[in-house]
């Protein structure tokens, strides 16, 4: 009974662990570094971060590597082959998806900063804060 249980931990663990790495990675495609999920939990990521083209295109490469380790284009539409033509906000949709399997998302936040003055129109800062998943909002 205790080898079954072991092994029933240990599968966990190496999934968490893959999991965990992939994000890890992931993250520090825009340079965030965490040793710890909760320690991830309220940062906040600017959305422009997710719009710069080196960003987008490591994202893009990344793919593969996500399929590789078990995640599948048909659960994740961010990793489908056409995905930089069909989303608009192709980054953005890959984190948010990755970290929704990790019972984690990204909450936007929108800040005003003001107007401008010679046009008059609204200057906001737009960026993410990364929250736990709660069971009401699946």
């Amino acid at each position: 009974m205790n080898n079954t249980d072991n092994k029933d931990s240990t599968d966990n663990v190496d999934s968490t662990d893959n999991k965990y790495n992939i994000l890890r990675d992931m993250l520090s495609f825009i340079n965030i570094e965490f040793t710890d999920i909760n320690t991830l939990i309220g940062t906040e990521i600017d959305r422009d971060v997710f719009l710069m083209p080196f960003v987008i295109d490591k994202f893009k490469n990344y793919q593969n590597d996500l399929k590789k380790k078990g995640y599948k284009s048909s659960y994740l539409t961010s990793l489908q082959k056409n995905n930089i033509v069909k989303q608009q906000f192709p980054a953005i949709n890959t984190m948010r998806q990755i970290l929704k399997c990790n019972d984690l998302k990204l909450k936007p936040k929108n800040q005003s900063l003001g107007y401008n003055k010679s046009t008059g129109s609204k200057i906001i800062k737009r960026s993410f804060i990364i929250t736990p998943l709660s069971v009401e909002n699946l």
